[in-house]
This record gives C-alpha cells, structure tokens and sequence, in this order.
C-alpha cells in the first residue's frame, strides 16, 4: 500500500527527491557541492562576460564515474532560449566555460567528465523545415574554393585525396 499511498498523495509518506532535493542533500562542504558551485559560478561569469542573458542558459549536474572508486560530474548545459546566435557560437562558448573552469580550478579534468547540450526551450519556436540537401554541400564547395586558391594555406599542408570526389546528397525516396 506504500506505492499507493505514494501516487494518491498520502501525507504520512515522504515525496519522491527531485535531483534538486538530491543535490541539495549532498554536505555543503564536500568536494562535490564545491565542483558543482565552481560550475555554476564559471556558468554564470562566462554567459555576463559574453553578454549572453544567464536566463538562456541553465545547467544541471550529473554524477558520472571517474573510477571505480569516485564520482566525477558531467555538466549538461540546458538551451531554454532560442537564438540562432547560440548555435553559431555554442562550440566559442563552450571553449570558453572550460577555460573558466580550468582558470577556477587547474585540477578539474581530474572530475569534470565532459559537457552536454540540451535543448530544454521554455517557449517553441515556429518550428522550420529542413534545408534542401544540396544546401549543406554549398559552405564546404565554397570552402575548398576559397583554400585552393593561389597563396591559400591548406590544414595539414596537403589536399585530401577525395576533395575533387565529392558530390551533394542526392534525394532518395523514403
């Protein structure tokens, strides 16, 4: 009758935790609510020096293994705002918070895991359809245009063997 008592709200049975409930039950000193503090703080201080609104931006933390024996954090950064600018520069962003981290504490690859991104909107944008196939092909044409130029400087020095090979997605029928 517990599980029952749980659903139809019984008041003697304790709420299930939220993570925010787990995560505030962990002891304020302990080294894992210190990362998690140094990771909203580097959250919050690389979004106002980059004048990117901190409402647009939120994160949570995740407990990930290091090892066997300890407990690291993944940082799962949640897009609650749609902008087109934070695609573009999301990549600038990132880069960006890791060098703040870093900054805030030099051992911290030693228990942040990696960072993910989550679309986690608080409103939907109108929704837009996918490009034409040919439309991804088009930067990468202009791209290797613009480096076989005369003087240009190729990464590596050398041309990819396949670069005159390659064709647009053609559509296929479903």
């Amino acid at each position: 009758m517990g599980l029952i008592d749980r659903i139809f709200g019984d008041s003697r049975s304790p709420a299930p935790l939220s993570r925010s409930a787990a995560e505030s039950k962990t002891p304020p000193g302990s080294p894992k609510a210190l990362h998690r503090e140094l990771l909203r703080v580097a959250l919050r201080d690389t979004l106002v020096r980059h004048g990117i609104p901190i409402q647009w931006i939120t994160a949570e933390t995740l407990p990930m293994p290091v090892n066997p024996t300890e407990m690291g954090l993944h940082l799962r950064l949640l897009i609650r705002h749609h902008d087109p600018r934070l695609l573009a520069h999301a990549l600038a962003l990132q880069t960006s918070l890791i060098k703040r981290v870093e900054l805030l504490d030099p051992n911290s690859a030693l228990w942040l895991m990696g960072i993910s991104w989550q679309f986690a909107l608080l409103t939907q944008p109108a929704l837009l359809d996918m490009p034409d196939p040919a439309e991804w092909a088009t930067p990468l044409a202009a791209e290797s245009n613009r480096q076989s130029a005369p003087g240009a400087v190729r990464t590596g020095g050398q041309r990819p063997a396949d670069d005159d090979a390659f064709q647009a997605t053609e559509r296929t029928p479903l």
